[in-house]
């Protein structure tokens, strides 16, 4: 149903070679639609159309030929309001015999507010169901795009993609897997996070990257990275510590835990948390350079 191809190039640097970058702008599209659709009423946590969004990102694991990353399951269990939920959590093994044992995680939330207290009405609308093109269905799509890229053109590093489950209600699947990163990665070390949330919007102005670590050494590395790879102003660089919605996604946990993360964002538009934040607003033009952009900083990141 959804094989019409409209592959993009570009060209970039692998292991400092030239090699040809394969952006599916139509499955691109497609994944978004999908997942903003009414089908998924909005991926509330705890509903059917959570569940849904969870089996779509398992499923696309498994076509990009992602590893499972325990006992041949992608999904990681945690618990919200008593009941069971889960992270989906796909690996890209490093090529690189030591550096393999290091993990680049790259994240977005899947999950959004459905018709649940967080959705906001529009007068004159009849829809109840906030589908959440955005936020972040726009992020989950690009992070399944460069899932798609890097099971193509593994890097030394070990690649992990996660869709995170519960970010609405307080960052509750990230904390968890922030928190049990050596129980259940128990091989690896991660190196960087790197998170998307909400980067289909605003499109005439800069993707915002804010950068932050705890240890000034590596906050220098990220910094200097976005720097070196921003020569089309890609990027409008801050430092975590200046940015007042640095504690509010999926990175912050990780951030808190010692690891250096990434934090890339179009930032909040009139349709944040509303009926409204439909594809039909998407910008797909600024959201395909942004996955370029994002897919530059993590290949340099997993490769150095």
């Amino acid at each position: 149903m959804f094989e019409i191809k409209n592959i993009g190039l570009k060209k970039t640097d692998f292991f400092n070679k030239t090699k040809n970058i394969e952006i599916d702008k139509n499955q691109i599209k497609n994944n978004l639609e999908i997942l903003s659709s009414d089908e998924f009423d909005g991926r509330l946590v705890l509903t059917e159309g959570n569940e849904k969004a969870q089996q779509f990102l398992v499923d696309k694991f498994k076509e990009y030929n992602l590893k499972s990353f325990n006992n041949d399951s992608y999904l990681q269990e945690f618990k919200y309001n008593n009941s069971k939920v889960n992270n989906v959590i796909g690996v890209v093994e490093g090529t690189d015999p030591e550096l393999k044992k290091e993990v680049v995680v790259i994240g977005a939330h899947f999950d959004h507010v459905g018709e649940g207290w967080f959705c906001w009405r529009v007068p004159g609308t009849n829809d109840k169901i906030c589908n959440g093109a955005d936020d972040n269905a726009s992020g989950t799509v690009s992070m399944l795009e460069l899932a798609r890229l890097f099971s193509k053109y593994p890097t030394k590093r070990t690649i992990i993609f996660v869709g995170f489950n519960a970010e609405e209600m307080g960052l509750i699947g990230s904390k968890d897997l922030a928190n049990k990163l050596k129980e259940l990665l128990p091989n690896y070390n991660v190196k960087y996070m790197i998170n998307m949330d909400m980067v289909g919007r605003n499109g005439d102005k800069p993707l915002t990257a804010a950068y932050g670590s705890l240890n000034p050494k590596e906050e220098t590395i990220l910094k200097q990275t976005l720097e070196t790879l921003n020569s089309n102003k890609d990027f409008d660089i801050v430092n975590g510590k200046n940015f007042k919605y640095f504690p509010y996604s999926d990175h912050y946990p990780f951030y808190k835990s010692g690891i250096p993360v990434i934090m890339f964002s179009s930032l909040l538009h009139e349709d944040y948390h509303k009926v409204t934040d439909e594809v039909n607003k998407i910008d797909y033009k600024a959201l395909f350079k942004r996955i370029e952009a994002v897919y530059n900083v993590v290949n340099k990141l997993a490769n150095s």
